[in-house]
């Protein structure tokens, strides 16, 4: 339903869709839509998202060429640097401030 809804209504980065819209159109809640990408970005179907309003409308799209899937993807890596930097940093700040301290006194 969702891949049909997208070869539909969805090529390409400039006819981007939300996932509210594709769940009201197919009638499937919206965390069924993404449980449905997830599934068939796994089996390797192009359905990328757009994050950047001056590509084109906020949301999911089928890719329609190579050159739009090398761009998401590495927006993707991007992002996931990023967060792992974020995280990386979070972490260390949290565990530097709650570090356990054993006084096992004299054995």
């Amino acid at each position: 339903m969702v891949m049909e809804f997208l070869k539909k209504r969805g090529r390409g980065i400039k006819k981007a869709v939300t996932i509210a819209t594709i769940a009201i159109r197919t009638g499937l809640c919206r965390r069924t839509v993404e449980k449905r990408i997830a599934v068939l970005r796994e089996f390797g179907a192009p359905i990328l998202s757009n994050c950047d309003s001056n590509a084109g409308p906020l949301g999911i799209y089928l890719a329609q060429t190579d050159a739009q899937v090398e761009k998401w993807e590495r927006q993707m890596k991007s992002r996931i640097k990023k967060v792992s930097r974020h995280q990386s940093k979070v972490c260390k700040k949290f565990y530097s401030r709650h570090q356990i301290t054993l006084n096992l006194g004299k054995i």
